[in-house]
């Protein structure tokens, strides 16, 4: 049977309430809509299982990570992205690269 998404993050708050990234201590609560989430706040995070520094029984599982650093490695992977994949992503594919994509 599957585990839910809180209920995994409960499990996970319980055996060690810190960041994986970072050693931050994490929170996590039931936030309120449009509430601005502060830098220590819990996010599930997969590791990334074809990265052969992750020691092996780390693979593929999910882990803690504080907003922060969530948002940090997110903006990094947004920066090293080609902007025609971007675009792609966005639904905003510039005309010229929806032609080049069709030929």
């Amino acid at each position: 049977m599957a585990t839910s998404k809180a209920e995994r993050r409960r499990q996970l708050l319980a055996r060690d309430p810190h960041c994986a990234n970072c050693g931050t201590e994490v929170i996590y609560y039931k936030p309120r809509p449009h509430e601005r989430l502060p830098d220590n706040f819990a996010t599930l995070e997969h590791v990334n299982s074809r990265n052969q520094s992750v020691p092996r029984p780390l693979r593929g599982k999910v882990v803690l990570w504080c907003r922060r650093c969530n948002q940090e490695r997110s903006e990094a992977e947004v920066a090293a992205m080609a902007k025609d994949e971007l675009w792609r992503r966005s639904g905003r594919l510039p005309e010229a690269l929806r032609e080049r994509q069709r030929a």
